[in-house]
């Protein structure tokens, strides 16, 4: 179909490192039908030697070097790229990438999916009050989350 642009996907994730979530999302990229979607990888923070494993082609790693703590910089810099993208679809992965689902909520028609693909180091019973609440209050604007374990 002449002219027909397949829904752009960004997938947002703390490191592309070794890493199941990392290894998962490598494997869905590689084995996605061509043409069916487009894929960028947003990290919070960066990629080493392990985005190679990417055989797609077309696939654009974006790394925004986000400081530890709130760094300022970060939140500006991925809301302009939110904004310049303009995905169809966000897919954040595990709490890291949460609050990342925030920066989307202005651009027209996006779709807000969250996986959860384990807990966190440091709450790995899932009792954390701050972490269960953060949880409760994006249910109002995530559209579809999936759990993986």
């Amino acid at each position: 179909m002449a002219g027909h642009n397949p829904p752009l996907v960004a997938h947002v994730i703390y490191a592309l490192t070794t890493g199941g979530l990392e290894n998962g999302l490598v494997n869905i990229i590689n084995r996605s039908p061509i043409g069916r979607y487009r894929h960028v990888i947003i990290c919070i923070t960066g990629a080493d030697d392990f985005a190679q494993r990417i055989t797609a082609e077309g696939i654009e790693v974006i790394q925004l070097h986000k400081c530890e703590g709130h760094d300022l910089g970060f939140y500006w810099r991925l809301w302009r790229l939110f904004r310049e993208l303009r995905p169809d679809i966000i897919h954040s992965r595990n709490l890291a990438a949460l609050e990342t689902q925030l920066f989307g909520i202005g651009c027209p028609g996006v779709k807000r999916v969250h996986g959860e693909h384990g807990r966190e180091v440091n709450d790995l019973d899932g009792t954390n009050w701050k972490y269960l609440n953060f949880r409760r209050f994006m249910r109002g604007i995530i559209h579809r989350y999936i759990t993986v374990s």
